[in-house]
């Protein structure tokens, strides 16, 4: 997901939610902005899902999803490697 706008005066009240947006001017999964953030994913995801419905955040889809060869070729790959 990424950030649909810049962090705004009501948004210092929420520190959280001011740091989302400044981390998400590139492209980021919920899980690294939890991680960024230290909190729990549950509260990350659900403050993420209120942005999205805000329109404060986007969420990015790939545009080609490898398919399901290519993943096991990958992994089959890393494996390989170890």
């Amino acid at each position: 997901m990424t950030a649909a706008r810049s962090p705004e005066p009501r948004d210092v009240l929420r520190p959280e939610r001011e740091k989302i947006l400044d981390r998400a001017r590139r492209p980021h999964t919920v899980v690294e902005l939890a991680a960024h953030l230290e909190l729990p994913m549950s509260v990350t995801r659900l403050l993420a899902s209120r942005m999205v419905a805000e329109g404060a955040l986007v969420l990015c889809v790939p545009s080609n999803e490898p398919s399901e060869d290519d993943l096991l070729q990958a992994v089959l790959t890393g494996l390989r490697s170890l």
